[in-house]
């Protein structure tokens, strides 16, 4: 009986700390995606919170930078820009965290790049990046739409309504005949109002 439970606590916590030390290896050598799926519902030590927390910041910011790319691949310049500049914003909002699991190195790195591909491919600065950021949804997406003289395919659901709204009273005006008068309507004179 002793034997089973032996085997049975090895059974239960020996793959556990593989996988938390496969999940330590792969962070030392920033592979940050194998770290977050070891760790992810493990109970985890201070140490490896603080990991596994670092790991996130990285993620979440790497995310953005990657979604630039593949809304690029689909030609889909307006999601492109939007992924860097929130991308951009999110570094400011999780400053505090940052300076917290020291991940300031890691992410100022990915700052770096969103920075650079803002200036080099939108001629957008870092303080027009937050002046932007600061718009309100609908000025936002038609701000971004206009830096890349593009529509967007989210987002601008109002813009498309309002073109579809102005495109059909187009037509409806242009179906109506221009040279022709609208006729009075002619009144029924029954034989015996005839005047004689």
């Amino acid at each position: 009986c002793s034997v089973m439970v032996l085997v049975l606590l090895i059974n239960q916590f020996v793959p556990r700390l593989w996988s938390l030390a496969d999940a330590r290896n792969a962070f030392y050598k920033r592979d940050y995606e194998t770290t977050y799926q070891e760790m992810t519902g493990k109970k985890l030590s201070e140490s490896d919170q603080r990991i596994y927390e670092k790991t996130k910041i990285i993620l979440q910011l790497n995310h953005k930078l990657d979604a630039y790319g593949n809304y690029k691949e689909m030609n889909m310049p307006v999601e492109a820009l939007d992924s860097l500049l929130s991308g951009y914003m999110l570094w400011q909002k999780l400053s505090d965290k940052i300076a917290e699991y020291a991940a300031v190195s890691e992410t100022e790195e990915i700052k770096v790049q969103i920075v650079e591909i803002l200036s080099s491919e939108y001629q957008i600065s870092e303080q027009q990046a937050n002046e932007i950021n600061a718009l309100n949804d609908y000025e936002y997406t038609l701000k971004l739409e206009e830096i890349t003289g593009s529509r967007s395919t989210k987002n601008s659901s109002f813009v498309s309504i309002q073109k579809e709204t102005e495109e059909m009273q187009q037509a409806d005006e242009e179906m109506l005949p221009t040279t022709q008068q609208p006729q009075k309507p002619t009144e029924n004179v029954l034989p015996e109002e005839e005047v004689q």
